[in-house]
């Protein structure tokens, strides 16, 4: 026997939001061969002409957008990742193997160096520095990787909500960082680590393993370079670990990575101190394994490295 299938809206009763055919549902009012819906269930009732009609609540129904809307950003971004690490990967196969450049601090707040650098601009809670880099899609198109990612979109995760002047603005056109130890710099964040400056020189870990793109918080996020502090990898000593830039949890918890071959990642935060509330980062993260899982990936030690990557 067909079943219709109503969801309404309590506010507008007499309009179906969603119409479907089912089977007769088992006695228990569910449907047979399927589960409900994770954070909406169906109620069933029976109308004068004894059709069984079913609807969300306006709690659940709201819940389950939310949750929909939160897993269509996050592929989203994961894809605006990945075509940002093809951009990567085509500028150095113009420009002799080269990487591009990934500067930091003052210099990445200079639109002269655009030549310099895969993106100029210093991302804050007010304008940005120079005036207008929270908002100007010129300081990222006008850099190394613009002609090569042709779209300014893909710099920036829908789930990141952060906007221009403290809140009142436009939304900042800017949530990913670099990995810092890629790119031409006189020396690494942390000593003794690989600072890799030619694509081919990314072999350990290899460009499969290796994180390029990572979507930053809008609490910790300025320059467009992502710091890690690789101190405590090898040997390790992870009483020690500690976060530098803060990586987003925007997807359930989950970040998006691009990876120097070009594939995409999210990661599922295991530590609640990886993701804390919007305000609360810089606090220590002793025996953290989402720092292990970064630092893995990001570079490895020179002389006498004693961990598999």
């Amino acid at each position: 026997m067909a079943l219709l299938i109503v969801i309404r809206h309590r506010s507008q009763p007499n309009r179906p939001k969603y119409i479907a055919y089912a089977k007769e549902p088992t006695q228990g009012g569910e449907l047979p061969n399927s589960r409900p819906p994770p954070v909406a269930r169906l109620y069933a009732h029976r109308t004068s002409r004894g059709h069984r009609h079913y609807r969300y609540s306006r709690g659940h129904a709201a819940a389950r957008a939310r949750e929909s809307q939160v897993e269509g950003s996050g592929v989203i971004c994961l894809n605006n990742n990945k075509q940002l690490g093809l951009a990567y990967i085509l500028y150095a196969d113009d420009n002799g193997d080269k990487l591009c450049g990934n500067l930091d601090g003052g210099n990445s707040q200079d639109p002269r160096q655009s030549n310099n650098t895969w993106c100029v601009g210093w991302l804050d809670s007010g304008r940005g520095t120079p005036s207008g880099a929270n908002t100007n899609i010129a300081f990222l198109m006008n850099s190394q990787l613009g002609k090569y990612s042709q779209s300014p979109g893909i710099y920036k995760c829908p789930a990141d909500k952060s906007k221009d002047n403290n809140g009142r603005g436009a939304p900042r056109v800017r949530s990913v960082s670099m990995n810092a130890y890629l790119g031409e710099r006189a020396a690494p964040f942390s000593a003794g680590y690989q600072q890799f400056k030619k694509y081919s020189s990314i072999t350990r870990p290899a460009p499969s393993s290796c994180w390029v793109f990572v979507e930053e918080r809008e609490d910790s996020i300025n320059d467009g370079w992502f710091a890690v502090d690789m101190d405590n990898f090898d040997p390790s000593r992870r009483a020690a670990d500690r976060w530098v830039d803060w990586p987003s949890s925007y997807h359930n918890g989950a970040c998006a990575f691009s990876f120097a071959d070009g594939h995409g990642e999210h990661k599922k935060w295991l530590d609640p101190r990886t993701k804390p509330k919007i305000g609360r980062i810089g606090t220590a993260s002793p025996n953290n394994p989402d720092v292990l899982w970064t630092q893995l990936r990001t570079s490895s030690k020179i002389n006498n490295p004693t961990i598999p990557q």
